[in-house]
């Protein structure tokens, strides 16, 4: 069988022509038209053409493919006309992930009902949040009845056109098939096998190395690892699809031989793998390259790896062009063609074994630094000695983490183990210096000096270690007394800070990452009493991650009636870690390092949980405050307004509040904690009752941090 060769040189053309393509996508085709005839014009001005006919077809397709594709991702992820009530039948996209307040899912519409008529609706991609949502998973049709809110956004760097929270559930149907119940077989072992474990969040992670999945990863550890450049670890990239591929041909060792029947069941096992890690953006881009290699070698033609990756990136843009404003996707073929690109890069200078594994690291973080700084602002400067550790514990993890899901429970114990130790690199490289565009221009222009210029190296190495050296120092943390009202969106959490040094942290606010960065803004490495109001997510979800991830000395929790799920986490966080925990009698008084609280409720049992939070009187240095939870007229009533300087507006100023008991306080300062909401906190009658007292109206969505120093 003669084996067909492609022209020598074409494979440049063909990753330029998955480029247009892209670019085509982007911009469209008012920008794509230029940018492909400029590339044509330079092409031949510098003679760089070895196959003219085949360049050329490919340039052309390039361009159209780019203009049409442009108008389409245009239309997936333009807000649709369409508001207020309505039925939805959705094709589910994601499976479910945690957020502040539930599970959301990124779904695309198929069917509309409104007014009791339905029609079909291919509609743009759009987020659907949901408690209920936590049961669905990729590839699920639910139908759904709710409020449709035409708002675009991005999901975890995901664009989606509106946003849903259904008021009901109607129905949910799965996919059917030997194929995907084979995936979602090998799916419910993998979790079988670390559902066990006492780390929660390192068995997620090595969940994330094996398939993608790292639905029960701590935000928090979710960004560490993504702040330190190691998300791609989670990504499921070609290595995973290589050793999936190699188990697979294992198994059908008996029944496929030759070339031909390989490459069929090496396919069947790319369909079987992507199901398997619900066709992420990364598994999509790897499955399509190995797909096509395989096609090639059954062929007989030799498919190089560029031209696998630039085909296959073209393929998957004709398919599905959305993708090309994919985060993820991005970063997934950057880093590939980073790899590919410097994967020698280093090869000569020092030991073999360290230069090439620290040339791919460096050239992979360099590929995809652009995206970094234009979704996130900044990338870590620490993250290529990152990789080059965790690199070979991740690979030990994931062999571990396969053979624990045949059956092999202790090998399973070792990969979680494993993989803890790859969150303490991610937190520990998280928390040191990033730079920004300005930071990351200017250091690839010392780069290119230190390569031209020999005599300049050690005057730039010694400039880089001071960089670096002042970047290590901690921040000095804020002096009190002083009492802080926390920027943390819409939520509460009030850092108190006695003049002997004590701290006093009150909610957490909804999102752990706002939280932590909140107490590095002032400088807090430890806190000596959390209390936590009540168990809602806005005050709750904060606390719950300082308590895993700083020391605390303390913990207050309330005792609401019924009890509390989210409560329940909390104690049991607690508990893992040796973390005292009490529940506040009213009359308590406790004084922490120059700070003294006064517990004042909740007086008895209410109807409300947001009644039976805690409500204390601080003071601190010359300054008192009423910090009332977000409790409702009921219990504002009952235990009355003190005369103190600092009112915090209970409940972000919604109209829960007693506007009587409003208007009676003395307070100088009256301190609103809110963020962008749709429950219109606060509210226009708050406002009016606040601004016609003598008192300076004080607001964190306006200001950020509120320091009332005393």
């Amino acid at each position: 069988m003669s084996r067909l060769a492609l022209p020598v040189g074409l494979e440049r053309w063909w990753v330029a022509a998955a480029g247009i393509v892209w670019v085509g996508v982007v911009v469209g085709m008012d920008f794509g038209w230029p940018l492909a005839l400029t590339a044509l014009g330079l092409a031949l001005l510098l003679r760089r053409w070895p196959a003219p006919a085949w360049s050329f077809g490919l340039l052309a397709v390039a361009i159209l493919v780019g203009w049409t594709g442009a108008e389409r991702a245009s239309a997936a992820v333009a807000p649709p006309d369409l508001e207020g009530e309505v039925t939805l039948q959705v094709d589910v996209l994601t499976d479910a992930r945690s957020g502040a307040f539930d599970s959301w899912i990124l779904a695309r519409p198929v069917a509309v009902e409104r007014d009791g008529t339905a029609r079909p609706w291919r509609g743009p991609i759009g987020l659907v949040a949901s408690a209920d949502g936590s049961d669905w998973s990729r590839g699920d049709r639910v139908r759904i009845r709710g409020r449709f809110v035409g708002r675009s956004g991005r999901a975890a760097g995901d664009p989606y056109a509106w946003r849903m929270r259904p008021d009901e559930v109607l129905q949910i149907e799965s996919e059917s098939g030997w194929l995907v119940q084979a995936a979602d077989m090998v799916r419910g072992r993998i979790g079988d096998s670390l559902s066990g474990q006492d780390d929660r969040s390192a068995a997620a992670l090595v969940s994330g190395f094996l398939i993608g999945d790292v639905r029960e990863l701590a935000k928090v550890d979710s960004e560490a690892m993504r702040a330190a450049g190691l998300s791609h670890f989670v990504a499921v990239s070609g290595s995973n699809v290589a050793l999936f591929l190699l188990v697979w041909w294992v198994l059908l060792a008996p029944m496929v031989r030759g070339p031909g029947r390989r490459a069929i069941g090496g396919i069947v096992g790319l369909a079987l793998f992507g199901l398997i890690t619900r066709w992420e953006p990364s598994v999509i881009r790897a499955a399509t390259m190995a797909g096509l290699v395989l096609v090639g070698r059954a062929a007989g033609v030799p498919v190089t790896i560029w031209t696998a990756l630039g085909s296959a990136v073209s393929l998957v843009l004709v398919a599905a062009p959305e993708l090309a404003l994919d985060v993820g996707f991005q970063l997934s073929v950057a880093a590939t063609a980073g790899v590919l690109a410097g994967s020698r890069a280093l090869v000569g200078i020092g030991p073999r074994w360290l230069a090439l594994p620290l040339g791919v690291t460096l050239a992979a973080q360099l590929a995809v630094a652009p995206i970094l700084l234009a979704t996130f602002g900044k990338v870590p400067v620490w993250s290529p000695i990152a990789n080059l550790l965790a690199a070979p514990l991740v690979t030990a993890a994931t062999a571990l983490g396969g053979l624990g899901a045949l059956g092999i429970e202790p090998a399973t114990q070792v990969a979680v183990r494993i993989a803890a130790f790859v969150l303490k690199i991610a937190q520990a490289v998280a928390d040191l210096p990033s730079v920004g565009w300005v930071g990351f221009i200017v250091g690839l222009g010392l780069i290119w000096v230190a390569v031209r210029f020999r005599r300049l190296r050690p005057i730039l190495a010694l400039g880089g270690i001071l960089v670096v050296a002042t970047g290590l120092v901690p921040r000095q943390p804020i002096e009190g007394p002083a009492i802080v009202f926390l920027d943390v969106g819409q939520g509460d959490a009030i850092l108190l800070v006695g003049e002997d040094g004590g701290t006093v942290l009150i909610d957490g606010g909804p999102d752990p990452l706002v939280i932590a960065a909140a107490l590095a803004r002032q400088g807090i490495r430890r806190i000596d009493l959390a209390i936590v109001t009540h168990a809602d997510a806005d005050h709750l979800v904060g606390i719950l991650e300082v308590v895993r991830r700083m020391p605390v000395g303390l913990l207050w929790r309330p005792n609401p009636t019924g009890g509390d799920p989210r409560l329940d986490d909390l104690n049991d966080v607690a508990s893992r870690g040796g973390l005292p925990i009490e529940i506040p009698q009213v009359g308590d008084i406790v004084s922490v390092g120059g700070v003294r609280i006064s517990v004042i409720g909740p007086l008895r049992r209410y109807a409300s949980s947001n009644d039976e939070g805690i409500v204390v009187v601080a003071e601190v240095g010359g300054l008192t405050a009423l910090l009332a939870g977000d409790t409702e007229a009921s219990a504002q009533r009952e235990f009355g307004m003190p005369s103190v300087d600092i009112l915090k507006v209970p409940h972000h100023g919604s109209r829960t509040t007693d506007l009587g008991w409003l208007a009676s306080t003395d307070a100088s300062v009256a301190v609103i904690s809110v963020g962008e909401n749709d429950f219109g906190h606060p509210t226009p009658e708050v406002l009016a009752v606040l601004e016609s007292l003598p008192l300076e109206i004080r607001r964190t969505d306006l200001e950020g941090d509120i320091i009332l120093n005393g």
